[in-house]
């Protein structure tokens, strides 16, 4: 009797505890959970870097980039090379960092290797006088096709009449950044400032 006692009470304890896990369990299914639930956002887009971009490039200026962004995107982006654009002095696959400058050269022909000067005469008789660069009022092409005037210097000689008038002196034509002595000494016979008003 006390052994069927015994086996009712275990039997019972165990009913119990099997009661009250499927108690528990159903409120866990059906209970809301605290709180709001946690969205995830995409990890932020990285800053793009700014890269400038001159010389002999259909539309220089400043272009924002992918970080890991090379040199022949930019170049895409600024409409592409000129015809006198020298590639073999760019490293097409290099990387571009924030705040750079790229310039893209001439080819030799626009820098070293002219044609010797044209000679012209001012009546019937031959001349021997060579065609000279007004610097005062040239196009960038007309500076551009001097020896050692690459776009970007030729840029820099209008950008310099612009803001500082006229130049008096074919001498002064050094005070333009980059061109010095070494310049000035290989074109001042091709240039001149006599066309002052």
């Amino acid at each position: 009797m006390q052994k069927i006692l015994k086996e009712s009470t275990i039997n019972l304890a165990i009913g119990i505890v099997l009661g009250l896990l499927g108690s528990g369990i159903l409120f866990l299914i059906s209970h809301k959970p605290y709180g709001d639930p946690i969205s995830l956002v995409p990890p932020p887009s990285p800053e793009p870097i700014l890269v400038h971009i001159v010389g002999a490039i259909n539309q220089p200026g400043v272009y924002a980039l992918d970080q890991k962004s090379r040199v022949q995107d930019i170049i895409r982006e600024a409409g592409g090379l000129c015809t006198n654009a020298d590639t073999k002095k760019l490293n097409l696959a290099a990387t571009l960092k924030d705040g750079q400058q790229i310039i893209v050269p001439t080819l030799a022909s626009s820098w070293e290797s002219h044609n010797e000067p044209q000679i012209i005469s001012t009546d019937s008789t031959p001349s021997n006088a060579t065609i000279k660069i007004d610097i005062n009022h040239a196009t960038l092409e007309e500076l551009d096709s001097l020896p050692y005037i690459n776009l970007e210097y030729a840029q820099r000689i209008i950008t310099y009449r612009e803001e500082n008038g006229l130049f008096t002196s074919i001498e002064e034509i050094q005070d333009v950044f980059g061109i010095g002595i070494y310049t000035y000494e290989r074109i001042k016979d091709l240039i001149t400032v006599d066309d002052i008003p």
